[in-house]
């Protein structure tokens, strides 16, 4: 999973899973959004993420499928 969370990773790793190490750095504003989804129905892991602002928001018309988490990162344009 990738997650600037801090607090998600705590919970992660109270529950069995391992720090792989920073995946790569971001910049903290500007770039083009790259958002976080979640699917419930999907079960663990069922999370999805796109840079498709459209995406998103077809996907989060049906918020019992797609939960929108927010902005996961920034990707550099």
């Amino acid at each position: 999973m990738l997650t600037s969370d801090s607090n998600e990773v705590k919970v992660l790793l109270a529950n069995g899973w391992k720090k792989e190490g920073t995946a790569f750095h971001t910049p903290k504003t500007g770039g083009n959004e790259i958002h976080r989804l979640f699917n419930p129905k999907a079960g663990i892991g069922a999370h999805m993420v796109t840079g498709d602002t459209n995406e998103k928001n077809v996907l989060t018309k049906h918020p019992n499928e797609w939960k929108y988490e927010g902005i996961a990162w920034r990707a550099v344009k």
